[in-house]
């Protein structure tokens, strides 16, 4: 089912039908201004579960920041010139050598 779809101006005389519809139907009210979505009402499980979610995946990248190995900013810089430089002198080394005769 597509979400329904209001506009934001008239949403307000209708806020509660359109929590209760929500909340009925399973889907969010999406709020529109000049054709542009720019807000949903949600049943307060989906609220739930989205905040839950978002929640859980911070605290998962935050656990794997903490097991992740720290460099020191000069080493990292120096890796990457490092191969930048290996790069740069493969790239000199086909430039010199001749196309093959046709």
């Amino acid at each position: 089912m597509t979400p329904e779809r209001v506009d934001l101006a008239e949403a307000g005389e209708q806020l509660e039908s359109l929590l209760q519809r929500a909340e009925t139907n399973h889907h969010p009210v999406l709020l529109e201004e000049e054709g542009c979505v720019v807000g949903a009402l949600v049943p307060i499980y989906m609220y739930s579960t989205i905040v839950g979610e978002r929640t859980a995946r911070s605290e998962a990248f935050r656990r794997a920041g903490e097991r992740m190995p720290q460099y020191p900013d000069e080493e990292v810089e120096r890796d990457i010139a490092e191969a930048l430089a290996a790069v740069r002198r493969e790239l000199r080394a086909l430039d010199e050598t001749e196309p093959p005769e046709r």
